[in-house]
């Protein structure tokens, strides 16, 4: 069953999927398992760049953890795909926020 066993739920950057999904190399993976590593594999981007990202975001303090999460993985470029991203946030933000946000991710484009 899917979710079975769950140790703990924590949004995760992409790149980190593959090394979590590594951990149980002992038994064959599962359907989903393999769709996931798939997945991780073809989009995940460089893995150093996007934790320095997720941790320049999370210092911020501006956003919940998963929409850092997403918005390292993302890597938004322009205030529209900021925009999309932060739209799942209950709050407001300012110009001073996504321009703050925008320059982090361009400034660590890698």
């Amino acid at each position: 069953m899917i979710g079975e066993g769950v140790e703990n739920r924590r949004p995760v950057p992409l790149g980190q999927v593959s090394e979590i999904l590594e951990k149980g190399k002992g038994k064959e993976p599962t359907y989903e398992q393999q769709t996931a590593a798939d997945h991780a594999k073809k989009f995940a981007q460089k893995e150093s760049t996007e934790a320095k990202i997720l941790e320049a975001v999370r210092e911020l303090k501006i956003v919940t953890d998963l929409t850092a999460v997403e918005i390292a993985s993302i890597r938004p470029q322009n205030l529209m795909m900021l925009k999309q991203i932060l739209a799942h946030e209950k709050k407001t933000f300012t110009e001073e926020d996504t321009s703050k946000i925008l320059a982090i991710t361009k400034e660590k484009k890698g």
